[in-house]
């Protein structure tokens, strides 16, 4: 069990250097946009809408990485102490339903950012946007299939620890 841990242990570290990079990316959109209005003050600069979507990602970004480290933290803990206490159940909780929070909002912020695209090349038809749909929801769907999965143990940690602690009652 405790190779399973640090399996997952291990997982969890390489989304959060993940995670960290694609924060990095919108830092580096969100600087390109500072230099430009700094380099070039004389232009009339209006917020666009690539400049708001790396800003909602960046923040959605520090978000899950927030969580991804309490993952990890709720990990190290459940692999020195017991699986089944209400703590775990509460941590486990409260990661699944960010990580379905955060899969919806970025699921919008997609849609979002691939209908601007559309717009701009000038290729937005209905079939662009069923498509774009698909391919958000496509991409969101393993995220939200893990968070309820984390919502699944987290009940099942807190039965347990109800069904441990009867048990020590009774003897």
């Amino acid at each position: 069990m405790k190779t399973l841990f640090k399996i997952l242990y291990a997982l969890s570290i390489v989304w959060i250097l993940g995670a960290a990079i694609k924060f990095i990316e919108y830092l580096s959109v969100l600087a390109r946009f500072a230099h430009d209005l700094v380099l070039f003050s004389d232009r009339d600069f209006n917020l666009n809408i690539t400049l708001i979507i790396a800003l909602v990602n960046a923040l959605l970004t520090i978000y899950i990485l927030f969580h991804l480290f309490k993952f990890t933290k709720s990990i190290k803990q459940i692999s020195a102490n017991v699986l089944f206490s209400q703590e775990n159940g509460k941590a486990f909780n409260a990661i699944g339903r960010a990580f379905i929070y955060y899969a919806i909002l970025k699921f919008i912020v997609g849609v979002v950012s691939s209908i601007s695209n559309s717009i701009e090349n000038e290729v937005f038809s209905s079939y662009n946007f069923g498509r774009i749909l698909g391919e958000q929801m496509a991409a969101r769907l393993p995220l939200l299939m893990f968070s309820l999965f984390l919502l699944i143990i987290s009940k099942l940690m807190k039965d347990g620890y109800e069904l441990k602690n009867e048990n020590d009652l009774t003897i």
